[in-house]
């Protein structure tokens, strides 16, 4: 039955108002566009045809993948040396992976069966998914969120700090900016007594399974731990649940956070959980948004890190400075709590991380002009008549590969590296020696990537 609250979102393409026109998908009356459901979640993307083909083709590859992990596990099964304990290990890891992938399959059967309109390539890239964003991105989140997170505590710490920061309940509509697995959004819902909580992302995998999980259902899912503690430890079968389902108030959204189609003063709060350091949008652009959907006296809720790892230097903003953008935006800052938290500490791995994390509450005080719509690629890509610009980067993009495209070119099965290094080092300007350590450490990279392993 589709109860979704209509009256909170807006068309992503025109911003104009949405409707139920049918039981499989939703229209905008101004734009004509549809946005259909993946289960009865609705699909709010401004080309969402290109957003279900990208995910689709995602999930493709990451079949494609897990397949060829099974194979060179069952080809290291015809090695004579192995011992007894090993046989087992690699018989019971490689139907430990078929068994994951078949999950993945179940649980994104909706998005295999939608529909799929002709695409229009010119606005697709307009639309297009930051590269960082993929089906496997963050994956022990989904473990963390729901089964060894409560014995490890790291789900109780995160929400302590909620606690800190926030003072008011019950609120009345909360929306979560990338909810993920939508753990913390489950536990600040409850907390906080909240009345509707919206829960936005852009992967359909967490969603898809957080629905069914927070539902009620019990979800069977292998995880494979980084670093194995034991022989057990390289694949464990973890039930995903929920301490106690919730059946109302509790909604789901496949919409771009940083473009995020929502009606202007809907909301009561956002809560942005590692969120901001995360989305290739500069804060500056990216507050102003979260400004225009609060009402006023609303209040914004960071939680996450302040890491902000960003190609240009002037980008990689300090905790100082995104209070500073924050109060610019439209938002006095309530309270600040810098605390380290455990993160990701799975019991079935030997690696693990404590997180300093920076949290903030913020009270929206100002109306801001809104930001334009953010556009992950530059204009000379979306517009093939511009020019390119001639960028130093392009120029040692091109002498980098240059040079490993001739390495590689020249090996023949009969060269030795020596030979390779007499012959291609005068090209570059190289002595044989240091042509013979260069070479030596591109090929001693590509084979510890794994690529020559066959």
């Amino acid at each position: 039955m589709f109860d979704f609250p209509l009256f909170l979102v807006r068309c992503p393409k025109c911003e104009g108002a949405l409707s139920q026109s049918k039981e499989s998908d939703v229209s905008c009356g101004a734009c004509k566009t549809s946005y259909p459901f993946l289960g009865n979640i609705p699909w709010l993307f401004a080309v969402p045809e290109h957003a279900l083909g990208f995910w689709r083709d995602n999930l493709k590859l990451q079949i494609q993948q897990i397949d060829q992990e099974i194979t060179q596990i069952q080809k290291a099964l015809q090695k004579d040396s192995l011992l007894t304990t090993q046989k087992q290990r690699l018989k019971k890891w490689a139907e430990a992976k078929k068994e994951f992938a078949r999950s993945l399959e179940r649980i994104l059967v909706p998005l295999s069966t939608a529909s799929q309109p002709s695409l229009d390539t010119s606005l697709a890239l307009r639309d297009k998914i930051p590269m960082t964003q993929r089906l496997g991105s963050y994956l022990e989140n989904i473990y963390r969120d729901w089964s060894w997170g409560d014995e490890n505590g790291e789900n109780e710490a995160a929400l302590e700090i909620l606690k800190e920061l926030v003072e008011t309940s019950p609120l009345s509509q909360l929306l979560v900016l990338g909810a993920g697995a939508c753990r913390l959004a489950y536990d600040f819902h409850r907390a906080f007594q909240v009345t509707l909580t919206l829960a936005c992302d852009i992967n359909p995998l967490y969603l898809l399974l957080a629905q069914e999980v927070i539902g009620g259902a019990a979800k069977p899912l292998y995880e494979f731990p980084l670093a194995p503690t034991d022989g057990k430890s390289f694949f464990v079968r973890r039930d995903l649940k929920a301490p106690t389902p919730l059946k109302e108030g509790f909604h789901y959204l496949f919409a771009d956070g940083m473009n995020p189609p929502f009606s202007e003063g809907v909301f009561d709060a956002v809560l942005t959980p590692w969120f901001i350091d995360i989305v290739p949008q500069d804060p500056i652009s990216l507050f102003k948004r979260l400004n225009y959907v609060l009402k006023p006296k609303g209040k914004w809720i960071n939680f996450g890190s302040c890491y902000f790892n960003h190609p240009d230097f002037s980008r990689r903003y300090s905790p100082e400075e995104i209070i500073e953008i924050a109060e610019a935006s439209g938002f006095k800052i309530q309270k600040v709590v810098k605390k380290k938290i455990p993160y990701l500490q799975s019991p079935g791995s030997a690696h693990g991380r404590v997180e300093q994390t920076f949290s903030f509450c913020a009270e929206k005080i100002a109306e801001v002009e809104p930001p334009g719509r953010f556009v992950y690629l530059p204009e000379w890509l979306l517009d093939p008549t511009l020019p390119i610009p001639k960028t130093a980067g392009f120029m040692q993009f091109a002498a980098i590969h240059g040079f490993y495209t001739q390495i590689v070119s020249a090996i023949d099965g009969q060269k030795s590296l020596e030979a390779l290094a007499n012959e291609l080092g005068p090209h570059f300007g190289l002595t044989p020696e240091d042509a013979l350590q260069s070479f030596g450490r591109f090929l001693t990279k590509v084979h510890e990537t794994g690529v020559l392993f066959s």
